[in-house]
């Protein structure tokens, strides 16, 4: 059957009308169809059809209209038409085909349109949404007041999507055909201010430049006359920008303005950055016109040859056109040459889909799906893409753009042969300098008269360091920091053994001229403490590394190691990157193993990596127990001598720290999990989680987890394995993947029993109970939840037993049973108010407010619901809070407040959307204006 409520209300069968009755039937249908699938209060439904002033029999009548509804829709009782209308709970709903009711094809047909990179498919996707219309909502059916009141969101949509459907077309570049239409847009709607915005676009790509002009002036004045407003400061700019006659502004990637991230991840540009003009030439030369596909354009170094500039090039490169990227820079390093930290691509992508203005957990895990989705992050979007370092094609292929006006400039060591054969990029192979740029970059850093006074020293120089930009900005950084030593002893000292440069980067031909030399005196010249952190930062897994870590990494105090950090930045073999905060380039921390493994005993480096380990088990724990302190944990064994873990006052700093360093603490996992350290594996993924948990980082949860699960399972720690699986099941339940949560919850049900341990026992079935609540296997969800809250009674453990007097509200609030519901939230309530557990306190008050709502206690519930988002939000919880929104949406709305619930549930929805809720498409709904 189907039905079409776009115009006059009809509903057809194999092709003939059916009779539905009288208009106030119709009526009803409709407005059930439009919320097709939910419940509406029968209230609800009153106020609708008698436009808020029902007569005292409305219920009695509502009851009449849906029973011969019913008869109508299924006449025979053989269901054959597809349509069944259902109760539930007082309210009322109809199950349909959502493909057999136009209003709801449409919306569904926008939504693939908003999803689709490619601008002539959108057209596709909106023109035949849009040609669904065919005149108002229920034109023939509704009054005026209920067709505003049932569709008016929905009429705005139809706007919105005529709107999205000229800027797709005006990115095909069909602006000539749009002007007619345009126009009348802009006459039957002459304050929408991105129609005439359109409008202006299409005549000035038409070269029809003064008619554009013109057209901005009649809307300013018809806004000032109509409504005393001037226009919006995006349009006055598009404006300015045709009166100067922009060149991007013939663009057809260019369309109404609108507001989105603009990153500018570049790094800064090399100091004396000196010759390359050969290549800049050649690199402008491949700067994409606007019409064309997005280039790849590859910089590549002779095979071998780290080092010869290809990073400053880019970079410097970068900065000098970022102005023709106006939407945006991004920049990663792939440390492609780093085996033990390589850039994944999804890694990759999550970063800059965050750049690009995405919540984290709204982000996809599968690596297709972001691609995709950065792919369509940067549709109709001109913007560098750096990609730095990469080894292979295969870790680009996914980091490219697709959009025409895009560039993705990368840098390797590699030629990347199979880039330019299958994407078809423009590789450039970048040479060593030639001896004159080489003396030139000396001089640019040394200065001309210390050049000047040995200029046979310093063409020298240029030839040991085979022209390799790398060698000669830390040969003249050491020579800078010894202005007293001639040039020439420099010479001398790093040409005498030249066996010692790194293997890596000899130079083709000349395997003697390399970098190492230029490490090891660098190296040769620090003092013991400072040659003994810089062999030690070779132990540690990332990239970056804190003052405090590097102190408790050498056993050293923190003030004297700040010292020591600032003398190896000042030898630049490490990097200040933040206060308190330095890195390390792969090659060098490559050059710090070598000489640890020559200078340190395996029992020294062993101690070594066992301090770091230590200080981040250590100050995960104080962070965990800041974020939750009510957590029953694992004790730790101490910590290693000279580890100094960090202490944290607030909950907002152990937050910040987490974050700060989330991958320093998910690569220390990693490294424990590979190197047999296994209870320090499982024990620092285990003080991640409150921090993960809060955060909705299901990536790094289940990668942390699934390493500590390796570790435990070969320590043959059936306890650690069983506090594992529980926190896997938790990340899937959140995920709301059940099936696989009961199968993690029970696979570590069996290890507590095997190892007698109660507590956690007791975690698991209580999870275990949650997930089977979600699969609708409410019998046993209790059944846990009650054996659950037995056992922690007899325990003693009050902060459990209010917990799962929480679950079990949650269990009869599914089920139905309101006041029982209730009962137990007061209960949960009391318990974590006694032992002062405000995050499960504001949980206990979400889920007793919606309880009382649902007992039609309205102003109580609204109470509970306002006092749970304050502690939600105080304690960081984002999940809870959004669900806790939601609900007070509908008891704002229960109460007759709607301007207050829309509020309420626009919030929630942004929330839900941004940590990857499905629960989102749900309050869409009510934010929408739809009543559910």
């Amino acid at each position: 059957m189907e039905f079409r409520l776009l115009g006059e209300f009809q509903a057809t069968h194999d092709g003939r009308r059916v009779d539905l009755g009288r208009r106030r039937e119709r009526c009803l249908l409709a407005i059930l169809l439009l919320e097709a699938g939910a419940v509406l209060p029968a209230d609800r439904l009153v106020d609708l059809l008698w436009d808020g002033q029902p007569p005292d029999a409305a219920r009695a009548s509502l009851h009449t209209h849906l029973s011969r509804l019913r008869a109508l829709l299924d006449a025979d009782g053989t269901g054959r038409l597809g349509v069944r209308l259902f109760t539930y709970h007082g309210g009322y709903g109809v199950d349909v085909d959502r493909e057999s009711v136009d209003a709801l094809r449409f919306q569904s047909l926008v939504g693939q349109a908003d999803a689709e990179a490619d601008p002539a498919l959108r057209v596709g996707l909106l023109r035949t949404a849009i040609g669904l219309w065919s005149g108002p909502l229920l034109a023939d059916t509704a009054s005026e007041s209920l067709r505003r009141r049932v569709g008016g969101k929905l009429g705005e949509l139809r706007l919105a999507a005529t709107e999205r459907m000229v800027d797709a077309e005006l990115a095909c570049g069909r602006h000539a055909s749009l002007i007619g239409e345009l126009t009348a847009l802009c006459a039957e709607y002459p304050h929408r201010e991105r129609l005439h915005g359109q409008l202006m676009l299409a005549l000035y790509r038409c070269g029809r430049h003064a008619d554009a002009v013109a057209a901005y002036a009649a809307y300013r004045t018809r806004l000032a006359d109509d409504l005393g407003l001037d226009p919006s400061q995006e349009l006055r700019g598009l404006h300015i920008a045709m009166l100067r006659q922009v060149p991007r502004l013939a663009s057809r990637d260019t369309a109404a303005p609108v507001l989105v991230p603009v990153p500018a991840q570049l790094p800064a540009p090399a100091s004396h950055f000196t010759g390359r003009r050969d290549a800049l030439k050649a690199l402008d030369q491949l700067l994409p016109d606007l019409d064309d596909p997005a280039p790849v354009v590859l910089v590549s170094a002779v095979a071998g040859t780290a080092g010869v500039g290809k990073t400053s090039l880019a970079v410097h490169w970068a900065h000098l056109v970022a102005e023709r990227f106006p939407d945006g820079q991004l920049y990663v390093d792939l440390r492609g040459y780093d085996e033990a930290n390589e850039m994944e691509p999804a890694a990759a992508l999550e970063g800059f889909l965050r750049a690009l203005g995405l919540e984290p957990a709204a982000i996809p895990q599968a690596l297709h799906e972001r691609s995709a989705l950065f792919r369509s992050s940067l549709a109709g979007r001109r913007a560098l893409v750096l990609l730095d370092n990469a080894r292979s094609a295969d870790q680009v292929r996914p980091l490219l753009p697709g959009s025409a006006g895009c560039m993705a400039l990368v840098t390797s060591r590699d030629d990347l042969t199979g880039l330019a054969v299958r994407e078809g990029a423009h590789r450039m192979v970048l040479d060593c300098l030639p001896e004159p740029e080489g003396v030139d970059l000396l001089r640019a850093i040394l200065g001309p008269e210390r050049i000047a006074a040995e200029p046979e020293a310093a063409a020298e120089l240029t030839r040991i360091c085979a022209g390799l930009p790398l060698a000669l900005r830390v040969i003249a950084e050491r020579a800078a920091g010894l202005p007293d030593a001639r040039l020439a002893e420099l010479v001398t000292e790093l040409g005498a053994d030249p066996t010692r440069r790194l293997d890596a980067l000899d130079v083709p031909g000349d395997p003697g001229l390399g970098v190492r030399a230029v490490f090891a005196g660098s190296y040769r010249a620090l003092n013991g403490d400072s040659a003994q952190l810089f062999r030690h930062l070779g132990q540690h897994p990332g990239a970056q590394v804190a003052t405090a870590t590097a102190a408790s990494l050498t056993g050293t105090e923190p003030a004297a190691i700040r010292g020591v950090l600032h003398r190896l930045a000042s030898a630049h073999l490490v990097e200040r990157v933040a206060a308190d905060r330095y890195q390390t380039h792969d090659l060098l921390r490559a050059y710090a193993v070598e000489q640890s493994h020559e200078h340190d005993s395996v029992e020294t480096r062993r101690e070594a990596v066992a301090r770091l380990l230590d200080h981040y088990l250590h100050s995960a724990d104080a962070a965990s127990r800041r974020l939750n302190p009510h957590r029953r944990r694992t004790p730790l064994p101490e910590a290693a001598p000279g580890v100094r873990p960090l202490e944290f006052a607030e909950h907002r700093d152990a937050q910040q720290w987490c974050e700060t360093e989330r991958a320093n603490l998910v690569a220390s996992v990693r490294l424990a999990a590979e190197h047999e350290w296994d209870e320090h594996a499982w024990l620092l993924a285990e003080r991640m989680l409150d921090f993960l948990d809060l955060t909705k980082s299901w990536d790094d949860w289940l990668a942390t987890h699934r390493l500590a699960l390796r570790a435990a399972r070969h320590a043959g720690n059936r306890t650690a394995e069983a506090s594992t699986l529980n926190s896997l099941g938790v990340a899937y339940l959140q995920l709301r993947r059940f099936e696989e949560a009961i199968e993690y919850h029970g696979q570590a049900l069996v290890a507590c029993r095997d190892t007698g341990q109660r507590y956690l026992e007791c975690l698991v079935l209580g999870n275990l109970g949650i997930a089977y609540r979600e699969v609708n296997r409410l019998a046993d969800a209790i059944d846990c939840h009650q054996r659950v809250l037995i056992a922690f009674q007899e325990m003693g453990n009050r902060n459990g037993e209010g917990r799962v007097l929480n679950s079990l509200g949650l269990s009869y609030l599914s089920m139905g049973r309101f006041a029982e519901a209730e009962e137990h939230c007061e209960r949960a309530l009391a318990i974590h108010r006694e032992v002062r557990d405000r995050r499960n306190e504001g949980t206990s008050l979400n889920n007793l407010g919606e309880a009382r709502r649902n007992l039609g206690h309205t102003a109580e519930a609204i109470a509970d619901l306002r006092a749970a988002l304050a502690i939600l939000r105080e304690v960081g919880d984002q999940g809870e809070a959004a669900e806790t929104l939601d609900r007070l949406g509908r008891a704002l709305h229960d109460a007759g407040q709607p301007r207050a619930a829309q509020e309420c549930w626009r919030e929630a929805l942004a929330i839900f959307t941004a940590i990857g809720d499905p629960r989102a498409e749900e309050v869409r709904r009510a934010a929408e204006g739809e009543l559910r």
